[in-house]
């Protein structure tokens, strides 16, 4: 077998210049947007009912374990490429292959290897069109046709791995399975995408080959794939070997840099980064046993990092409670941590006819999603108000808040299922394609003006989106919005959350409300703020902060916390009494108070503290004339 080489494309007839791939310039370069991708092409190329595996491994090469790698990568055939790329003027990615030099130069090099096991693997024959192999290693926003539900929108996502590359170079390797294609065996492959660029009198266009080199039926150069036991051992000594029979792929980013960074941040920083986004993105296929993610770093052959992604982190522990507890018995939002669900509609419009398509396009429907909302405790302090959007992918496209102008007073943490993520009925099927079609090339929101909606379906996509959200925000206004207190009692969904113990039959009613009502444990102290608010503002008028832990033990009493400082805007607050609260005294024509304070230090919390305190106020009215 000849010995892999990297060959490039020639310039074309045409003498256009390439200044790297446009495709990359797509998305915002983030870790987030890198996570996503990744993540979610190993989900979608998952082969059983066994979890998809993934490691995600940043490892710094130094000295003679940087050597051997850029031999064994063939460095330097390719050097000169990039250093031509580099040197170009007015090149968008030219900055970066600087860089990218600068950390071999400096003999500090970071490569980021992304592994997936129990996934197809880069399936398919050198020339095969629809494959995964060249659908990911040499095509350009082509994308498979055979799943409208699943892959890229148009094969722009994979310019990520590229434009995290400090050499804009990828190399990949794959355990093949059997198949009619090609037999079970290793696969080795690499791309280089630079700019247009001339070395030794030669010009190029920019896309650089590794592997066995083979001459087209015209007589050029190309490389194809390396494969069986030569592919292993280059799999080996390229940091992305893998065992035999492990179907899946590797890719190793080399010259890993975020471009958002001028300062490259330490290992540690850098894989915290990675594991958070996990988390963040890919819980719903986590806590559904569908993934795990493994994160490391490495120095040389030091691991300096290793953490599993445990998708029940204190920060996303709502939306896990929102989706998976048992609903309230009574179907209401009372009590913090109280869970409801809603079915909403979806009108599918129908489905054009794609070129080539053998089944026939699915007529218009009507599909169900599912809408859980889990009324907030004081202490949940991340991601207020918003709603997970998922699909079948098991990732949360989005977490939405509701439209400007939705009235709410209580906080919560919702979860919406839609398509397959809600079941397997061909509605949910239906549902599925038409909200994958409406994500952009981010995958990030759901949006009816995408190209695949408009290349898939007839109209009325804008319709079926507009309407549900709009019905999303009126459950959200029904069962969290603005509710006046005409009575000392008040509604039971604030009483029972905010109580509001009452002075007896004798006193005035009055017409109260409190919003905007937060609570955070910070070190060994809580920290609380509110506003209050009273249309009795003609005459003066009081009311009372008490704060106390709810540890949910099964007693009755909530534990008593004393206040240590409260701050008033516009009002008066003495305290702490022998009780531990104060009392707020409010002048004549003020309608509303903003005030925020913090406890003593605790010497004990209970278990998950920091989600178990509720705010207490008790109010009292003042006759007039007797407040200041």
């Amino acid at each position: 077998m000849m010995k892999p080489s990297w060959i490039f494309d020639p310039v074309p007839p045409s003498g256009a210049k390439k200044g790297g791939l446009a495709n990359a310039q797509v998305f915002d370069p983030t870790v987030d947007s890198l996570v996503r991708e990744s993540l979610q092409n190993a989900r979608d190329q998952r082969t059983g009912v066994d979890p998809v595996r993934v490691r995600i491994a940043l490892k710094e090469l130094t000295g003679a374990s940087l050597s051997a790698f850029l031999q064994a990568m063939s460095w330097q055939e390719l050097r000169p490429h990039v250093e031509a790329a580099a040197g170009s003027a007015g090149i968008t990615i030219s900055a970066r292959l600087r860089e990218g030099l600068k950390q071999i130069e400096g003999e500090t090099f970071r490569t980021l290897l992304i592994e997936d096991q129990g996934t197809v693997g880069l399936t398919g024959g050198e020339n095969e069109e629809q494959c995964n192999f060249n659908a990911l290693c040499r095509h350009e926003l082509v994308t498979s046709t055979s799943r409208r539900e699943s892959g890229g929108s148009f094969g722009i996502g994979k310019s990520m791995l590229w434009r995290f590359s400090g050499l804009s170079t990828v190399l990949f390797g794959s355990w093949l399975s059997q198949s009619d294609e090609m037999p079970e065996q290793m696969r080795f492959f690499g791309r280089a995408l630079l700019t247009s660029h001339a070395t030794d009198g030669r010009e190029w266009d920019g896309s650089g080959w590794y592997g066995t080199p083979e001459s087209t039926a015209a007589g050029l150069s190309r490389a194809v794939s390396v494969l069986g036991e030569p592919a292993g051992e280059l799999n080996d000594s390229m940091l992305i070997g893998r065992e035999a029979g492990e179907s899946g792929t590797s890719i190793l980013i080399l010259g890993f840099d975020d471009p958002n960074l001028e300062d490259e941040d330490t290992i540690e920083d850098v894989c915290g980064v990675i594991l958070r986004s996990a988390r963040r993105w890919f819980w719903p296929a986590m806590i559904r046993g569908e993934m795990k993610v493994l994160v490391e770093g490495w120095r040389d052959d030091e691991r300096a990092f290793s953490r599993d992604v445990d998708p029940t982190s204190p920060e996303l522990q709502p939306f896990v409670e929102a989706q998976a507890d048992e609903l309230s018995e009574n179907g209401r939002l009372e009590e913090p941590g109280d869970v409801i669900e809603r079915e909403l509609k979806l009108q599918v419009p129908a489905q054009r006819r794609r070129p080539g398509e053998i089944d026939d396009p699915k007529p218009e429907c009507e599909a169900s999603v599912r809408l859980r909302i889990r009324l907030a405790e004081s202490g949940d302090t991340e991601d207020l108000n918003r709603i997970a959007l998922q699909r079948g992918s098991g990732m949360v496209i989005q977490y939405r808040a509701p439209a400007p102008g939705t009235n709410l007073d209580l906080d919560f943490h919702g979860v919406l299922e839609a398509g397959l993520a809600r079941g397997q009925t061909p509605a949910d099927q239906a549902a599925e394609e038409f909200l994958r079609a409406a994500e952009p090339a981010g995958h990030d929101e759901w949006r009816s003006n995408t190209e695949r909606i408009a290349a898939e379906y007839t109209r009325g996509s804008q319709k079926a989106l507009r309407d549900l959200f709009k019905e999303i925000d009126k459950v959200l206004r029904d069962l969290t919005g603005e509710e006046k207190i005409e009575s000392d009692e008040g509604p039971e969904a604030l009483r029972r959350l905010f109580p509001l113990p009452g002075v007896g039959d004798s006193e005035p009613k009055v017409t109260q409300r409190l919003s905007a009502a937060v609570a955070r444990l910070e070190e060994d102290r809580w920290s609380f703020s509110g506003t209050f608010a009273s249309k009795q503002s003609d005459s003066p008028w009081s009311f009372r902060v008490q704060l106390s832990l709810d540890q949910e033990s099964g007693s009755s009493r909530p534990q008593q916390v004393q206040i240590d400082q409260l701050s008033v805007a516009g009002a008066e607050a003495s305290g702490p009494d022998e009780a531990g609260t104060f009392l707020v005294k409010v002048p004549k024509g003020q309608a509303a108070v903003e005030f925020s304070g913090q406890s003593i230090a605790l010497k004990a919390l209970p278990p998950d503290g920091a989600r178990r305190i509720r705010l207490r106020l008790d109010v009292q009215g003042v006759d007039e004339g007797t407040g200041s």
